[in-house]
């Protein structure tokens, strides 16, 4: 299938990544998995995607540090990111956003939010 997004999906919980990556390939969206920020960094630089989905509790760096290090990488300007978070203290949103997230889900969600959320990211895509 051509022109299909790619979707880089970084979550340390093997059956929520397999969750979450088999709900959004059949939506139609080509999708890698990490399963530490380490591996997320080498993904999404192999990758480049089109759109990021970050847990921020990962084992090696965390989402946080991983957000910080693509910050730096003018390739990942403009892509966007969404965060996924079991945390759902105020600060800990504050600070995704200040690091580049446009949206964040906070665990456990429904397969409509996820869906919906990716969708408007492709959308208002810089």
């Amino acid at each position: 299938m051509p022109n299909r997004k790619k979707v880089l999906l970084c979550d340390d919980d093997d059956v929520m990544a397999e969750l979450l990556g088999s709900i959004l390939e059949a939506e139609g969206y080509n999708v890698s998995v990490a399963t530490n920020g380490v591996e997320c960094l080498a993904t999404y630089a192999a990758v480049k995607p089109d759109l990021l989905v970050v847990d921020l509790e990962m084992p090696l760096k965390d989402g946080f540090e991983v957000l910080t290090e693509l910050k730096k990488r003018p390739e990942a300007n403009g892509n966007p990111i969404i965060v996924i978070s079991a945390n759902q203290a105020p600060a800990h949103l504050e600070r995704a956003r200040a690091l580049g997230a446009g949206q964040y889900l906070i665990k456990p969600f429904d397969c409509e939010s996820l869906i919906s959320k990716v969708k408007e990211a492709l959308t208002n895509r810089k």
